[in-house]
């Protein structure tokens, strides 16, 4: 599932590709994805208007126009956004295309049809409507500890909690917690604050590191758990054998030696 490295590399493809072009018509080959915007509002709200600015709160992205509409994309488990010059071919399973007056177009693919376009006018009440936690590359040193030690739970349940922080899901948070050394069950009660220090800093460098990859497991570094992700591989730096274990109906991964329970 996208999460925000993967979600901050779309917008950024999105800035090197779609961005200052007019969008001259939206194509919708699947209404469910729209969610309760209609085909019609989103032709009406977009046709015509230039593409002029995009950000990303957590796993959602916005993408600003010239008029007064933003439109909305969150990618669900296997979205992603694929750019064509004229004459190129639309990919299987586009949900929905919006061609620029140039004859270029820019797609959401979604196989899963997980993902969500929309409308707003304003992106931050959209995320205040939605009761999305701050987007964690947003904190500092002094709120993240503040925001995460007064939950209950174990670790893993909150830092996966949009409505607490928003962007990290299950990858990149087993990735956080193997590079903390904290075991996934911890209750966040449990913490210290030396662990809740330790976490802010792995949390930003395991999430800007990902970007820098563009979120490509083969450039992120092998001292990393996510190269290992698979259960009986070989922990990188203890040589103990990764286990699973089930999670809130999650699949998490982590080293038994170098996180140990308790």
């Amino acid at each position: 599932m996208p999460e925000l490295p993967d979600v901050e590399v779309f917008r950024r493809y999105f800035d090197a590709t779609s961005l200052n072009r007019r969008v001259e018509q939206v194509d919708v080959s699947d209404q469910r994805i729209l969610g309760d915007t209609s085909g019609r509002e989103l032709r009406r709200a977009l046709n015509g208007h230039v593409f002029t600015k995009s950000r990303r709160h957590g796993k959602f992205m916005f993408v600003g126009t010239d008029g007064s509409a933003w439109l909305v994309l969150h990618f669900g488990m296997t979205g992603y956004l694929h750019f064509a010059e004229r004459g190129s071919e639309v990919p299987g399973y586009t949900r929905v295309q919006f061609e620029f007056a140039d004859g270029a177009r820019l797609a959401l693919v979604d196989q899963r049809m997980l993902g969500l376009v929309g409308l707003t006018e304003d992106p931050d009440e959209y995320v205040s409507a939605r009761r999305l936690g701050p987007d964690v590359l947003a904190l500092d040193q002094s709120s993240f500890p503040e925001i995460l030690g007064r939950r209950k739970g174990s670790v893993k349940s909150a830092l996966t909690n949009q409505n607490i922080i928003a962007g990290i899901g299950n990858i990149y948070a087993d990735e956080i917690l193997f590079n903390s050394r904290i075991h996934p069950k911890t209750q966040v009660g449990d913490l210290s604050p030396d662990d809740l220090a330790t976490m802010f800093r792995k949390t930003g460098c395991v999430l800007q590191k990902a970007i820098d990859a563009s979120v490509d497991v083969q450039q992120t570094p092998r001292t990393w758990l996510l190269p290992h992700r698979s259960e009986g591989s070989d922990c990188p730096r203890c040589s103990a054998k990764i286990n699973v274990i089930k999670m809130a109906s999650r699949t998490t991964y982590f080293c038994p030696s170098c996180q140990p329970e308790g």
